[in-house]
């Protein structure tokens, strides 16, 4: 009979500690004034991207208004400063703060959309051996509808006919990794299709659809970061991924 109380006791025990973690904080859990250490943040301005308003129309653009739209901003062990302007090209920001383009990669990427906040030229990563093997890798969109390419990935239960947009994965190869501009190949890892209304999380958090489309709980862009972390493993991994959709550019 002992041993049954205790055992009945262990769950009882458990809901008091459920019910008191639900109930209302009544008083300051950090009852010590917070010191100050004379620690302090200090934000400047660094640069300005260049202007690129008017690069497309008002209508194929998520903000018109907007001076230029950078999205990642990246730094190589060499010291060297990358930035993205969504509208399509990466800079590189020289020892005095003026950025140049490094990669015009709307002009690689012509069936680009840029009508959503998370849209263009989305982001780029350096391989971690980029000093030696050259390559990054940046994600971008593209239209559904009308594109001559087919993506790779559609979800199950869908068609070309479904497909609203693109989200491509691209591996860029520099000849130079040392040189201030690009040049040398690039190709394609990846390409999966949106079947969603909207353009939303290209980059691949997964993003729940069930309210709007019951038959979709979840995009299929968690397969693009799966891709990501993949191909950035390690050169050999990388160079494992079949050759695909090659293409030059300077």
């Amino acid at each position: 009979m002992r041993t049954r109380i205790l055992l009945c006791s262990i769950p009882l025990a458990a809901l008091w500690m459920v019910d008191a973690a639900d109930a209302p904080i009544t008083s300051n859990p950090i009852a010590e004034p917070i010191v100050k250490r004379g620690l302090a943040v200090e934000v400047k301005d660094l640069l300005r991207l260049p202007d690129t308003r008017g690069l497309r129309p008002a209508d194929q653009d998520v903000a018109p208004a907007g001076w230029a739209r950078v999205s990642y901003v990246r730094d190589l062990p060499d010291g060297r400063r990358f930035a993205n302007d969504s509208r399509g090209f990466l800079y590189l920001i020289d020892a005095n703060n003026q950025p140049h383009v490094y990669a015009d990669v709307a002009a690689a990427f012509p069936h680009g959309v840029y009508t959503r906040l998370e849209s263009g030229f989305i982001g780029f990563v350096f391989h971690p051996a980029f000093a030696t093997n050259g390559l990054f890798y940046t994600v971008h969109s593209e239209m559904g509808p009308g594109n001559l390419k087919t993506p790779d990935f559609i979800p199950i239960g869908y068609g070309l006919k479904d497909v609203t947009y693109h989200n491509v994965i691209t591996e860029w190869h520099a000849t130079n990794p040392a040189g201030n501009t690009f040049e040398g190949t690039r190709r394609e890892i990846l390409r999966t299709a949106h079947v969603v209304a909207n353009l939303t999380h290209p980059m691949g958090a997964g993003n729940s659809t069930r309210r709007r489309n019951p038959a979709m709980r979840i995009t299929v862009c968690s397969t693009q970061a799966a891709a990501i972390m993949g191909s950035a493993m390690g050169a050999d991994r990388t160079r494992a991924i079949p050759r695909r959709r090659s293409g030059s550019i300077r």
